[in-house]
């Protein structure tokens, strides 16, 4: 994978390190899949780095004693974990390995994808993995060796043996050891290396979601126009602002954020938000007539653990039937977003007042045509009624004239950066 340096106490990965430090240690796995560290002062290797021994690890074992959750067993040196409790929510069910003990927390990292975000915890913040297509795992350090690196989900666990039940792609179940399992991401084919900068037509990188259904689900992601460069002076100034993101839903036959209009590509909002944000677009499988399932939101819930993602930024904001799924979605999940911006929308009026109750703390930024044929403003006014009767004072609603249904991704998104000023003024409160 991509080299980079992690920094233990800023929390953040880098690509270069600042003038005048040198890294201590130097990370290598064994064929088996086990960390270990070549001190490069000493130039002696070992399994732990200083600070990250394993006698530490009875501090945790005495922890563990009374305490009500996990044995200390499912807890050692290398085993996957799931993480809970915590008061950084971000970093809630997300799955990782522990790497070592440090003063009496376990040091848990993340899968590669987060680029070796590695966080302290304490004991009772990790339980054994659960069983479901949500826990991925890779298998390691077997001694049947032609199972190593295939990929399977949790089926069970065998208290008594402190081993897993895996089951593979071809359906058999293999009883495995925690240490001998790499927790893998559900987030996969996302490179932290392609990040053009400069706005380019076809260069969102196509990802794939796995979500807690087992089902392959697909999403288009854009990183900022200044995440390399950002990622390089964060090697000199030690420190990187995390990049608010957001998540645009298209409407029916759509497409992705950056992929509706190959000659907008150069428009002032289009650029504006390719080097603000993190870009997210999810390929909506869903139709006019649907309530949009959860997966969207458990795509963003897993994302919101990247460092490089500002959790209390996320906004959401969908054109057309991406409208009504804005609506729909972030009335499902108030708490996700700080934002949201529904554009030419629809919605079920069966549902409004529902959407308004759970919506009445939420900034909302509402386009829409006056001249909409396809979606009319008529329609839409008992929500937004209903919206001021539950006294949000958030609501914003613009109002277009002259243009129809068709050129409202236009209007809203290239011809003025109005919107994502707007989106960047709303943040959650900080959690953790």
């Amino acid at each position: 994978g991509q080299r980079y340096f992690w920094n233990f106490h800023k929390r953040i990965s880098v690509t270069f390190l600042p003038p005048g430090i040198r890294a201590r240690w130097q990370a290598h796995t064994t064929p088996q899949g086990n960390y270990y560290y070549y001190d490069l002062q000493s130039g002696v290797s070992s399994w732990h780095m200083f600070n990250m021994a394993m006698d530490r690890h009875h501090d945790i074992e005495e922890d563990a004693q009374g305490s009500g959750g996990p044995d200390a067993r499912w807890i050692e040196q290398g085993a996957a974990v799931l993480l809970r409790g915590l008061a950084e929510r971000r970093y809630n069910e997300q799955i990782g390995s522990i790497h070592g003990f440090v003063n009496g927390r376990i040091a848990v990292l993340l899968p590669d994808c987060f680029m070796g975000t590695m966080i302290l915890v304490r004991r009772r913040n990790v339980s054994p993995l659960i069983r479901g297509p949500g826990s991925i795992v890779e298998l390691r350090g077997l001694s049947h060796t032609h199972l190593n690196g295939q990929i399977g989900t949790v089926d069970g666990a065998n208290p008594d043996l402190f081993k897993y039940q895996i089951k593979m792609r071809d359906g058999n179940i293999k009883v495995v050891r925690p240490p001998k399992l790499q927790p893998r991401s559900c987030l996969w084919n996302i490179s932290l290396g392609q990040s053009p900068s400069w706005l380019e037509w076809r260069q969102e990188q196509a990802c794939l979601f796995i979500d807690s259904g087992g089902q392959h689900r697909r999403y288009s992601l854009h990183l900022p126009l200044t995440f390399s460069a950002s990622m390089a002076e964060a090697g000199t100034q030690g420190s990187l602002e995390p990049w608010p993101m957001i998540v645009y839903l298209h409407g029916a036959g759509g497409s992705s954020f950056l992929m509706h209009s190959k000659k907008r590509l150069k428009s002032a909002g289009l650029q504006h938000a390719a080097a603000k944000f993190v870009l997210v677009s999810p390929h909506c499988d869903w139709t006019w007539k649907d309530v949009p399932g959860p997966w969207v939101t458990e795509l963003v819930t897993v994302l919101q653990a990247a460092w490089w993602v500002d959790p209390n930024r996320i906004y959401l904001t969908g054109c057309s039937m991406g409208g009504m799924s804005t609506w729909e979605l972030g009335a499902q999940r108030p708490d996700l977003f700080a934002a949201i911006a529904p554009v030419a929308a629809h919605h079920n009026a069966e549902r409004t007042a529902f959407i308004a109750r759970q919506l009445r703390q939420m900034p909302i930024f509402v386009v829409h045509s006056r001249y909409d044929d396809t979606c009319p403003m008529n329609k839409e006014e008992p929500l937004w009624n209903r919206l001021l009767q539950e006294q949000n004072r958030w609501l914003q609603v613009n109002l277009a004239n002259e243009i129809d249904h068709c050129n409202m991704y236009e209007k809203t998104y290239c011809d003025d950066i109005m919107l994502y000023d707007w989106l960047l003024k709303r943040s959650l409160p900080v959690r953790g």
